[in-house]
């Protein structure tokens, strides 16, 4: 494993940017949250990290038809410079039984043969992934419901880098404080994530979606 200093954004958005052109040909939302205690720079195996976002997004895409892939991430402990990070990657997919979730994690093995025939896979990717995650020092786990959809979230050990931000993104809101706004959108995690951002600058929000009647649209 390595250890370099790199912008955890950058990191999530890239891998985002990996799958964007085939959501958008299956109408699905790929959306990210990180929330703001998380150090922008962080000092880890960003390339580790990667594979690891790489392929719970795509498997998280491949099975999902409709609805939103979420990435996730927070800080979930930190004693002196050491930071546990956390990871979350939501989907609205098909969902996994119960019964067969701890299958997950061996090599060669699907949820069913039907899974393989149609979605096709080995399943080593999260068997690799579980040990990348394990040599970041960190766990995974995996939570689902049947046509609900399946969340994995997954921690590493990591420390803040020291690369400061550009002077560009060092943004004064103080002339914008208690200003009136409203966000509309037909996602709800959308909504909530526009809200918690706009929420931090002191802006007075208000949110609503946009509901289809007929061939037309509403705001309710």
């Amino acid at each position: 494993m390595e250890e370099h200093d790199f912008d955890i954004r950058d990191c999530v958005e890239s891998v985002l940017d990996l799958f964007a052109e085939k959501a958008s040909h299956l109408n699905i939302d790929l959306i990210y949250q990180i929330e703001p205690e998380v150090p922008e720079h962080m000092i880890a195996d960003s390339m580790r990290l990667r594979q690891v976002l790489i392929n719970l997004v795509g498997n998280a895409i491949k099975f999902t038809s409709e609805g939103e892939v979420f990435i996730g991430v927070s800080t979930a402990a930190q004693k002196n410079k050491e930071i546990e990070l956390s990871f979350m990657v939501r989907d609205t997919g098909i969902g996994i039984p119960e019964d067969k979730l701890p299958r997950l994690f061996k090599a060669f093995s699907q949820v069913d043969s039907s899974t393989t025939r149609k979605y096709g896979g080995t399943g080593l990717g999260l068997v690799i992934s579980e040990k990348l995650i394990n040599l970041m020092g960190g766990n995974i786990d995996v939570k689902s419901e049947q046509g609900v959809g399946t969340m994995f979230t997954f921690t590493i050990k990591t420390r803040a880098g020291s690369i400061p931000s550009p002077a560009h993104m060092q943004l004064n809101t103080s002339g914008l404080e208690n200003k009136h706004i409203l966000v509309v959108d037909d996602n709800a995690t959308n909504r909530i994530i526009m809200e918690t951002q706009l929420k931090q600058w002191k802006y007075k929000t208000y949110c609503c979606r946009i509901r289809r009647r007929g061939s037309g649209h509403f705001i309710g």
